[in-house]
């Protein structure tokens, strides 16, 4: 059993509180991860719940047992940091068996665990090699591989694909993905990178200035996102947002103009109007509900995006990757049925 559990947990450095009451619980054997702006308290969470450092208050469990007073090396826990941390005058095999070379395991277990663990990760060929002779994912593989070898309770990755390239974050993405499904262990992997975070989580938590604003499966929040923060956060291209205001057959947008549109009954007078870019189409003229007229065009091959203005409102839409827009251009678009959201002007709390 390693489920995870936070109570109340803070933590301040100096005068900055950094997390303000967190409160969590991280089932057995699930993947969570812990998504947020730079400076939210995500990276801190994590090195509370490895113990590198300290909270000033709150509990934290992992399998039922009170882990606050423990060192990192007695929580059952690994880590896989963001710089690899490799030792550089080490083969590839020194550095994945060194913590057990530490613990003063036999050397033959040594060698059969780094053995099993290189085979899982594709490098059982970079064996005798010096993390200098590695590409960045061979050696985030070797860091993966050094936390394997010790047969963790819980993996704990802190934004461990934020110095790959592109191409190779998505190929880690799926490594990370199916090493987790082999292994079965509980995961809490930190990112500020909302398509990692909804690709890789079957939970997320989404984390804003200290506190847990909203946390679920990824679809649940980016159908349903509690706040007006997390409706723009969680989402590439993020939703729009626009204040306007309320009445029975529309809603009139301050600075752009009004959008006859259904809206649900018992909203305020004034609101967030959130759309998702992806939820708005092109249309004929006599059915549009709003018109953009087009700035900024990223033809993306399997989609285009649009930046554009509604009035001197500015409007994202994601559109087929066939479309053909020109700036300068006026398109008449309408909302897919069912996808408006509305949030509260003073809490940002969603209220449609």
């Amino acid at each position: 059993m390693a489920e995870v559990r936070l109570r109340e947990i803070r933590k301040s450095f100096g005068e900055t509180a950094v997390l303000k009451g967190i409160s969590t619980v991280i089932p057995d054997r699930a993947f969570v991860v812990i998504v947020g702006p730079s400076g939210c308290g995500k990276s801190t969470m994590l090195r509370l719940v490895a113990g590198l450092e300290r909270a000033d208050g709150g509990t934290i469990s992992i399998g039922g047992r009170d882990v606050g007073h423990l060192e990192p090396g007695d929580r059952d826990i690994a880590m896989v940091f963001q710089n690899y941390a490799l030792y550089p005058h080490m083969s590839v095999a020194e550095n994945i068996g060194f913590g057990l070379s530490v613990r003063g395991l036999p050397r033959a277990e040594i060698r059969e665990r780094v053995r099993r663990a290189a085979e899982i990760l594709q490098i059982a060929h970079l064996l005798d090699r010096r993390p200098r002779q590695l590409s960045g994912g061979q050696r985030q593989r070797v860091a993966m591989g050094r936390a394997i070898v010790r047969n963790p309770k819980v993996f704990l990755f802190d934004e461990p694909l934020s110095n790959l390239d592109a191409k190779l974050r998505i190929v880690m993405r799926t490594e990370i993905k199916r090493l987790h499904r082999d292994l079965g262990a509980t995961s809490i992997f930190v990112t500020h990178d909302q398509v990692e975070a909804m690709t890789l989580g079957d939970w997320l938590i989404v984390m804003n200035n200290g506190h847990i604003e909203q946390e679920g499966a990824p679809l649940d929040i980016y159908a349903r996102p509690a706040t007006a923060f997390v409706a723009a956060f969680i989402g590439s291209p993020p939703m729009n947002l626009l204040e306007g205001r309320v009445d029975g057959s529309g809603v009139e947008i301050e600075g752009a103009g009004r959008m006859d549109i259904a809206v649900p009954d018992g909203l305020p007078e004034r609101a967030w109007l959130g759309i998702r870019p992806e939820h708005l189409e092109p249309c004929a003229e006599s059915d549009a509900q709003l018109r953009i007229v087009a700035d900024i065009v990223e033809p993306q091959g399997s989609e285009t995006i649009v930046h554009g203005l509604f009035g001197s409102r500015p409007v994202v839409a994601r559109l087929d990757g066939a479309a053909r827009v020109r700036p300068g251009e006026a398109l008449p678009m309408r909302l897919k049925p069912g996808s408006m959201h509305f949030f509260d002007l003073d809490s940002d709390r969603r209220i449609a």
